[in-house]
């Protein structure tokens, strides 16, 4: 399913990058993650995503795509719109 929403999203724009990449830094307070003394916080502070694209395409259009594949993203949608998240124990 995804690789069928990659395709919409170059057909719609009607370009083809050649070497798409992407890299995600992500800022997190490990401190509070790994229990240790200071800052308590648990979670990221950052997430940031560059992508490095290869493409005839004009750049106002690259940047459309990335705008759009930003608004179909589900882990972008989850981060910015909290979602409710379960944990449960199930035992034998």
């Amino acid at each position: 399913m995804a690789e069928s929403k990659s395709r919409s999203l170059y057909k719609l724009l009607k370009y083809k990058p050649s070497g798409p990449a992407a890299k995600a830094a992500i800022v997190a307070y490990l401190r509070g993650m790994l229990g240790l003394p200071g800052r308590t916080e648990i979670g990221y502070e950052q997430i940031r995503v560059t992508f490095k694209v290869k493409s005839d395409a004009p750049k106002e259009k690259l940047e459309e795509l990335i705008d759009l594949a930003q608004k179909r993203s589900p882990a972008a949608n989850s981060v910015m719109n909290p979602v409710p998240v379960s944990i449960s124990l199930e035992t034998k």
